[in-house]
């Protein structure tokens, strides 16, 4: 019973150093064996900073996994859980390109933008420009168009007036006429009363005479 619980814990103890991540000392290169010792065949030399997977611990000895999926054994304590300084610094300047990259990006983005919020600008000014000019015409062309209405109510008008006018003269001329025969009339009239008076007086005058002798014979005698 108690080896079952030791061989529990250790069980244990692996798993849950399994999938740990370790890197390699700064400025350092060490060797990956096949077993636990100097008397192992080298598998790989391994460079400062390379990542390594934790599968196993035992002791000062560490079995690892590389990223070439290549296992065997190194000394612990030629490992560390952080990065080492100059992988901290390449990821740093590696992440820096990258925000720097973003940056450009970005202000490419804001220029592009800009140049077509100008253009876009520049457009709306000239359609603005386009639509008082179309707006100008098209007073230019209503009031053209109406014009005739305003000639025909004009020509309505003033033949009205011809209208007027001319009966007006109809009129006038009727009474002229009127006026004209009547003093045509009284003319004939007045010159027929001159020459009856004529006749009368021609008539009348020497029996007047001739009646005013008489008398002045017998008053003689």
């Amino acid at each position: 019973m108690r080896y079952f619980v030791l061989t529990a814990l250790l069980l244990l103890a692996a798993g849950s150093s399994f999938a740990e991540t370790r890197y390699v000392s700064d400025e350092l290169t060490i060797t990956l064996r096949a077993g636990q010792g100097n008397a192992y065949k080298i598998l790989q030399t391994l460079r400062s900073g390379e990542q390594l997977q934790i599968l196993e611990e035992d002791g000062e000895f560490i079995r690892v996994r590389t990223n070439r999926d290549l296992e065997g054994w190194v000394r612990s304590r030629y490992l560390t859980d952080a990065p080492i300084a100059r992988a901290r610094l390449t990821a740093a300047e590696q992440k820096l390109a990258r925000l720097e990259g973003e940056a450009r990006s970005l202000r490419e983005q804001a220029s592009s933008l800009q140049a077509e919020r100008n253009s876009l600008r520049d457009k709306l000014r000239a359609t603005e420009t386009e639509k008082a000019s179309l707006e100008d015409e098209a007073a230019e062309l209503k009031q053209i168009a109406a014009e005739p209405l305003q000639l025909r109510e004009k020509n309505r008008v003033m033949k009205s007036r011809i209208d007027t006018l001319e009966s007006d003269l109809a009129r006038i001329e009727r009474t002229n006429d009127q006026l004209r025969n009547n003093s045509q009339r009284e003319w004939f009239m007045v010159g027929a009363g001159v020459l009856g008076a004529g006749i009368f007086l021609g008539l009348v005058l020497p029996l007047i005479r001739r009646k005013s002798r008489s008398s002045s014979w017998s008053d003689l005698r």
